[in-house]
């Protein structure tokens, strides 16, 4: 957890100083995700995300993205006609994306790229029963995959569009079962932000 202090302390450092090609700003949406070997399907999980980043230009078309980001993951099913029973897993992380962000297309889509590594803060598993106590508990480290679309609607306002996914399982199997690249539990998420970048507030405008 103090490796995700020190990030902190150096994205808000980006985000003071006064050097041009340095930038950065916060962000807030909404996510909805699901997880791999529930036995489960579909993105029913809803949760919320929001952050902080600092930025690099390289130069005008391609920059350095670090971001400290709290961050909802999970699934849900409610009970079916079938007969099963309400299951709730909410996973609460704090994300650390370290991207590559560049703008091939015009001025008003930029793109993005890289990897993530989350700290489990806390979490929930519930069925209609109460609390659900696995014997096999959720690693506190997570690394994963990410891509995702900004589009520009003002002077530094962005849309953000992203998927992730675990590259590593978050849980082992029960008994540590592994079937080829299926070592256990894997996060999906999609997310959507609103986000604010004061380093684009007068660029490509």
């Amino acid at each position: 957890m103090r490796f995700f202090l020190v990030v902190c302390c150096l994205l808000l450092s980006l985000l003071l100083s006064g050097q041009s090609r340095f930038g950065g700003g916060a962000s807030l949406g909404f996510t909805t995700s699901q997880i791999t070997g529930d036995n489960l399907t579909g993105f029913n999980r809803p949760g919320v995300m929001a952050g902080v980043f600092g930025t690099y230009a390289f130069n005008q078309k391609n920059w350095f993205v670090g971001e400290l980001n709290f961050i909802q993951k999970g699934s849900y099913q409610g009970p079916r006609k079938d007969g099963f029973t309400k299951y709730s897993l909410c996973l609460n992380y704090v994300e650390l994306p370290l991207l590559y962000r560049f703008m091939p297309l015009g001025n008003h889509f930029l793109f993005e790229v890289g990897p993530t590594l989350g700290y489990l803060v806390n979490y929930t598993e519930r069925s209609e029963l109460g609390d659900i106590n696995q014997v096999v508990k959720f690693r506190k480290y997570e690394l994963g995959i990410l891509g995702g679309i900004n589009y520009k609607i003002g002077n530094g306002w962005l849309v953000n569009f992203r998927a992730q996914q675990s590259v590593l399982a978050v849980r082992p199997h029960q008994g540590d079962a592994t079937f080829r690249l299926n070592a256990g539990q894997y996060n999906i998420l999609l997310s959507l932000n609103l986000r604010y970048d004061f380093g684009l507030r007068t660029k490509t405008e």
